[in-house]
């Protein structure tokens, strides 16, 4: 993928507009959707031996996670397809396609996909106020990996058979 030119005069950069979300095993794009994040995390271990300075250091250790948080009547339906495998909702592993696109300018630009692999959902809230603001519901995830454009932050070089 090439740099964009600087300043970017004929498209638009991504916004919230551009983002296509797509959940569950049942593949189903969620137009309800008023946040999506998601993160990865690597740490590594320090190596210091006899040494006070650090000497080295490990791969270290992959953490991600996530949370979503979309309209009642989108949650109500995708929560009834993550209990069609007879589990409860928050048993079933699923995965969460993100896309950012920008095709509605002259220069369109690239589709970008992140997946966010293995979610599970471990924790969920309804908000509800006073006024004119929809019923949502926020929920937190436990994430397996998540590909950035294709890429994880580690790579995965220990495959069980």
């Amino acid at each position: 993928m090439a740099f964009p030119a600087y300043p970017l005069v004929n498209g638009h950069r991504f916004s919230w507009v551009s983002i296509n979300a797509i959940f569950g095993l049942i593949p189903i794009p969620i137009l309800g959707l008023k946040s999506i994040n998601y993160s990865s995390k690597l740490t590594p271990g320090k190596v210091r031996g006899t040494a006070p300075q650090v000497i080295g250091r490990t791969r270290g250790e992959h953490d991600a996670a996530g949370d979503f948080e979309m309209l009642r009547l989108e949650w109500e339906l995708f929560k009834t397809q993550l209990g069609l495998a007879g589990m409860g909702f928050g048993e079933t592993a699923f995965p969460i396609i993100v896309q950012y696109a920008e095709v509605l300018t002259p220069v369109p630009s690239p589709v970008i996909t992140d997946t966010v692999i293995g979610c599970r959902i471990t924790e969920n809230a309804a908000s509800n106020q006073e006024g004119t603001d929809p019923a949502m519901i926020k929920c937190t995830l436990d994430v397996l990996d998540v590909l950035w454009n294709g890429v994880s932050i580690a790579f995965p070089d220990k495959v069980a058979f």
